[in-house]
Formats: C-alpha cells, structure tokens, sequence
C-alpha cells in the first residue's frame, strides 16, 4: 500500500533559504519517522499545473493542459479570439443541430470548467456552454 504526502505543496514565505531548508528538512524527518518515504525532487507537475521555478520567483500555468485539452478536441489549429465567446451570443436549445456524443461534450466542458478557475476570463463562457449538458 502507497500513501502520498506532498508536503510541498504547502508553501511557507521565509526571510531566507535557510530557514526555508531546515522547515523543511525537520518536517520530512519527522514524516520519516512515521512512515517510509521517497523525495522526488521539487515538483515540475502538480494537478495539471507546470510549475516553473527561477531566481525571479516560482510561475504556476497550465499551459500543458491546455495544449491536451485543445489536442484532445482537435482544435489545436483553429484560430484563437480576443474573447472566449462573441460578444451578446444567445444559446438556446430549439437551435443548432444534436450532438452525435452527448457525453465527449461533458468531459470537454467538464475540463474547461476546471480551468476556469484558474483562468477567470473563460470561467463565465464555461459556466454558459455546461447549461447544455
């Protein structure tokens, strides 16, 4: 049986790198203790996020997952919009034609409403388009 902690994954601001380490170190021997333990390194994935780490600080993006998710609904050469939606466009049920598989629809929105949280500006065009699930 495997238990994951990711103990970095809280992250704590110190004065220096120093204080940082020791948090750390005393933190994981203590884990160590109790359970049997394997450090991987410093995380470069999490949940989706690249986590990209240099002497100006740590980026997070999803710019991976988004690649996946536009290659997944084969839109990875489509054109790209100033704005997630037309401006003013109405969705309705009595128009357009039925999707052939209803359910590929709901993983596609399922996974652009998760990076609606992250990306606020396409959250509210997410939120409209799950209202046809």
């Amino acid at each position: 049986m495997a238990l994951l902690i990711n103990i970095k994954l809280v992250w704590w601001q110190k004065n220096t790198i120093r204080d940082f380490e020791n948090l750390h170190s005393g933190g994981q021997m203590h884990l160590n203790n109790l359970f049997t333990m394997k450090d991987l390194g410093v995380a470069k994935y999490y949940l989706g996020l690249k986590i990209a780490r240099s002497d100006k600080g740590t980026a997070v993006t999803q710019s991976k997952y988004i690649h996946n998710l536009l290659h997944d609904a084969g839109v990875c050469q489509g054109k790209s919009a100033t704005t997630p939606l037309p401006i003013g466009i109405k969705f309705s049920t009595e128009t357009g034609r039925v999707l052939p598989n209803p359910k590929s629809y709901r993983s596609l929105i399922g996974r652009v409403l998760y990076l609606g949280f992250t990306h606020t500006d396409i959250a509210h065009a997410a939120q409209q388009l799950s209202q046809f699930m």
